[in-house]
């Protein structure tokens, strides 16, 4: 298959419960994720999970701003970056 859709696959498989995606963009191997969080904990658990997997690596926020409604909800920057096909596959092997 071709490596956009294990992204999108892995993309879902780390998202934490209370987090949502507004808007990825892509630009050659970094990938740049807004979307909002019900806590920082939540972000935190996200970032975790991008480092934790074989597709991610360099996972790095940008900012975190509370949202002015009242609730706890922060929106959220963050980047990440694709890892290389060979780590990967190296992965898949072990």
């Amino acid at each position: 298959r071709p490596t956009i859709v294990y992204v999108f696959d892995e993309l879902v498989k780390t998202l934490p419960d209370g987090v949502f995606y507004n808007e990825i963009k892509r630009v050659g191997d970094l990938y740049t994720i807004d979307g909002v969080a019900e806590s920082n904990n939540r972000i935190s658990r996200l970032m975790r999970n991008l480092g934790d997997s074989s597709w991610f690596q360099s996972a790095n926020l940008q900012n975190v701003t509370a949202l002015e409604d009242g609730s706890q909800a922060n929106s959220f920057t963050l980047t990440v970056k694709q890892a290389s096909l060979n780590s990967n596959k190296e992965g898949e092997k072990q």
